[in-house]
């Protein structure tokens, strides 16, 4: 028999888990669907939707996508008004140490800090990330919205209108696309001191950023402490101190580059 207060942590990460894998293959139906109509005569656009009725099919999953889309920020604003949501929110509020931090690690990843500063649940990196998120959700779904029912939106506002929400949605997907390619694939995924880009891991306590020693060495209540949502304060990883080949990564370092050490 499964005690009543795991099960409830149990079931609260499972609805994080659907919120986010929704939201991902969205996402990714969402650009590439999108990105064909406006690169509609490239070779891949061509591959993928240049047979009789591929474009309109295109457009049918593009629209399906974009309400799914919508329907998933619904959920994460209604699972907002919960308590391990309200617990979430809280954390993820920026604060005015947050962007002392921001100015400490710059100084700690170009050597004129000996000591990287400490963060919470969520370091402002996670922070931007999210808001980010937020931000460019109300965005994509307003100028979406424009797009979708354009005779409305040509008779409430000017015609001129209509070409600039194409152009705006066009650059928010963009920088979106870029968002998730260059920031957040690095941050969980290819950053060396992340360990777990194994579903186990990620499915069943969150990936979680954690030092290059060796994994005897390391406490498993940090992983834990995630899990039941609770703020622990943790550090960079020294070993992102290192330099990189190439410039570009090196910059993507130095923005996105707190590959957190949680304190036993």
């Amino acid at each position: 028999m499964i005690p009543e207060e795991k099960l409830n942590r149990l079931v609260a990460r499972r609805d994080e888990l659907a919120q986010h894998t929704l939201l991902m293959v969205t996402f990714t139906v969402l650009a590439i669907t999108g990105f064909a109509f406006h690169y509609s005569g490239s070779w891949w656009a061509r591959a993928l939707f240049g047979w009789p009725g591929g474009f309109l099919l295109r457009r049918i999953v593009h629209l399906v996508a974009a309400a799914l889309f919508v329907v998933t920020a619904v959920w994460h604003v209604g699972y907002l008004f919960g308590a391990r949501g309200r617990a979430f929110l809280r954390d993820m509020w920026p604060r005015g140490a947050d962007f002392r931090q921001f100015f400490q690690t710059m100084g700690y990843d170009l050597g004129l800090r000996r000591e990287a500063p400490r963060f919470g649940r969520f370091s402002y990196i996670e922070k931007a990330e999210y808001w980010a998120l937020v931000w460019g959700t109300v965005v994509m779904t307003f100028t979406g919205l424009a797009l979708w029912f354009g005779n409305v939106t040509e008779r409430v506002l000017e015609v001129q209108a209509l070409g600039v929400m194409l152009v705006v949605h066009f650059y928010e997907a963009v920088l979106a696309g870029l968002a998730i390619l260059v920031w957040h694939f690095y941050s969980t995924i290819f950053s060396p001191t992340v360990t777990c880009p194994a579903m186990k891991l990620w499915s069943s306590n969150g990936c979680t950023n954690v030092p290059s020693t060796p994994r005897k060495e390391r406490s498993s209540s940090a992983f834990q402490a995630t899990s039941n949502g609770t703020s622990t304060s943790r550090a960079p990883s020294a070993c992102m101190r290192s330099s990189f080949a190439a410039g570009a990564v090196s910059m993507a370092t130095t923005v996105q580059g707190i590959p957190a050490r949680r304190a036993a």
